[in-house]
């Protein structure tokens, strides 16, 4: 009995996802209706190992500083404001090159990938420009579409307190 039932819990995401598919190959879809892109996206993304929703709170900001002391202080402070759950200072340099004022410019800059949740995008853009050297930083902010329900939760959790 154990061994079928173990057989069975391997084979069912398997056959799920074949009727799935063959559901989606069968489907006539009229201009009124939903358009086939979205179904696509529909079954996989309701498929078990992606239990996220397409839409999520969740943010992911890039700032560049100048040098590794300011891309510390500017982590350790949006950290204890809880602005931000995590975030990570690439140590390397990375080479940027930019126009500046009419120029080509090149710099050699640290990354920082601050992960946060909507609601703090404002008050962390704020403290970014607050501690920034630059006169025009870098923020940028990228979508997360999905991720581990673990992480998402202990990510919202961090910046709620």
């Amino acid at each position: 009995m154990l061994l079928r039932s173990n057989a069975t819990r391997l084979l069912l995401p398997s056959l799920l996802l074949c009727v799935l598919c063959a559901l989606r190959e069968l489907c006539v879809v009229s201009p009124s209706s939903i358009p086939p892109t979205h179904i696509a996206t529909k079954i996989r993304y309701n498929l078990p190992s992606y239990p996220v929703p397409l839409s999520t709170q969740f943010r992911l900001v890039l700032v560049t500083c100048p040098s590794l002391p300011e891309a510390r202080k500017i982590s350790r402070s949006v950290l204890e404001k809880h602005l931000a759950a995590c975030v990570n200072i690439h140590s390397a340099p990375v080479e940027s090159i930019y126009h500046w004022k009419g120029k080509i410019e090149t710099a050699r800059e640290h990354l920082l990938l601050i992960k946060t949740t909507t609601r703090h995008l404002k008050s962390l853009e704020k403290e970014v420009l607050r501690l920034h050297s630059y006169e025009t930083p870098e923020f940028l902010v990228l979508r997360i579409s999905s991720g581990s329900q673990a992480y998402l939760r202990w990510l919202s959790a961090s910046c709620k307190k």
